[in-house]
């Protein structure tokens, strides 16, 4: 009976060798060990942190100031521009005679604008006496009056809404200034003459009034005006006289 001789395998190279498991803790999956210099305490950790916030916090605050400043510089223009719309928006109203509506426009140029615009400042006062709120008119057109002290229209404007308010020793002072500023605008004269006459002063009324006459012949309205102030006077015949002339007038045209 031959003897069966059992052959041991060679194990193959590079196969690992088999190690039996061992119990309890020593079963354990291996530990995972950090490489060298890579260990931090709490104190850096924290101390990173808060030098990671304070870095963000510059870098968040330089970025809001310079949004900041180029919001500043668009809303300043963005202001201009809105000032400028509302300007041509209410002189076309105003072009239109929709007084109202000039108002609102012009009023809102001038709360946006930084400097007042002499031309916003007179029409938004004659929109204001076209719509007989004339005390505002005048306060308006003062204004305008201040930054160009030597406008005839502005003066005499005023001194228009000043006789419709019968602030009448005001107005001459005003029309007086007109006649010097124009002194070939009959429309001026006629003013002048209206304020002497509401003063009392008839004499120098009759003298404008025949001023007015000499520079515009064709116009009734200088001879009803120099007919009241004879009236006024005691002169009747005179006044007859240039009521009947200015009837002549009147039907001619």
């Amino acid at each position: 009976m031959t003897q069966s001789i059992e052959t041991k395998k060679p194990r193959p190279q590079g196969a690992a060798k088999s190690v039996p498991a061992k119990a309890g803790a020593e079963a354990a999956a291996p530990k995972t060990i950090a490489p060298a210099g890579s260990r931090f305490s709490s104190r850096d950790v924290t101390g990173a942190i808060k030098f990671g916030i304070h870095c963000t916090m510059v870098v968040t605050e330089r970025i809001i100031s310079a949004i900041m400043a180029g919001y500043r510089k668009l809303f300043v223009v963005d202001v201009k521009v809105r000032g400028g719309f509302y300007k041509e928006e209410g002189l076309k109203a105003y072009q239109k005679h929709d007084y109202e509506a000039a108002v609102k426009n012009l009023e809102q140029s001038v709360e946006e604008e930084e400097e007042e615009d002499v031309e916003v400042l007179y029409h938004l006062g004659m929109a204001h006496a076209y719509l007989e709120e004339y005390e505002t008119a005048v306060d308006i057109l003062k204004k305008a009056e201040k930054i160009e002290p030597d406008d005839a229209d502005t003066v005499a404007e005023i001194a228009d809404c000043l006789i419709r308010l019968e602030r009448y020793a005001e107005a001459v002072e005003y029309c007086e200034k007109a006649v010097q500023l124009t002194p070939d605008a009959a429309s001026n004269h006629y003013l002048l003459g209206t304020a002497y006459e509401k003063t009392g002063k008839l004499e120098e009324a009759t003298r404008t009034y025949k001023k007015c006459i000499e520079m515009d012949p064709r116009d009734p309205v200088y001879y009803h005006a120099l007919g009241f102030a004879y009236e006024s006077a005691g002169k009747h015949n005179d006044a007859i006289g240039c009521f009947k002339k200015a009837m002549e007038l009147e039907k001619k045209r």
